[in-house]
């Protein structure tokens, strides 16, 4: 949500895809999985892209890899730790809930939300939205190795 709004939309966006081929390496040589000859492929595209990103733009933005490259560190702690997925997932709404609840009452987001009437829907539906989202990576998470 902060991306966009501070014109590193599409630099987040690139980190996230590109955080699942991160994360195929990382089960590769953290955990010695095998990869299949479609994720090798898969690699090997976001390998390409990434080395077209470098040479057009001459280099990667710091939102990007602050995404592809934090969020594998995060997940291999939790697995060392053996936090189950759901767990991890409650954990750090409950950590991260004062902070929002501070941000949105110092940057008037409350008062926002209550004048705008369109965001009476939209909040409700952007919050469906993201639990469908959370629940598939629920589910891909108990289905998938790293």
């Amino acid at each position: 949500m902060w991306a966009p709004v501070n014109g590193l939309g599409l630099d987040v966006t690139l980190g996230y895809f590109l955080y699942p081929m991160i994360m195929i390496v990382v089960g590769r040589f953290f955990y010695n999985e095998d990869m299949s000859l479609l994720q090798w492929a898969a690699i090997i595209c976001a390998g390409l892209g990434i080395a077209y990103d470098i040479f057009e733009y001459g280099a990667i933005s710091w939102a990007t890899l602050f995404v592809c490259l934090g969020y594998p560190p995060y997940y291999l702690l939790r697995r060392k730790l053996a936090v189950p997925s759901i767990t991890g997932l409650i954990s750090d709404l409950v950590l991260l809930l004062p902070v929002v609840l501070v941000a949105l009452y110092m940057n008037g987001g409350f008062e926002v939300a209550i004048t705008n009437h369109k965001l009476w829907y939209l909040l409700p539906l952007l919050g469906i939205i993201s639990t469908a989202a959370m629940s598939l990576t629920m589910v891909a998470s108990q289905k998938l190795p790293v």
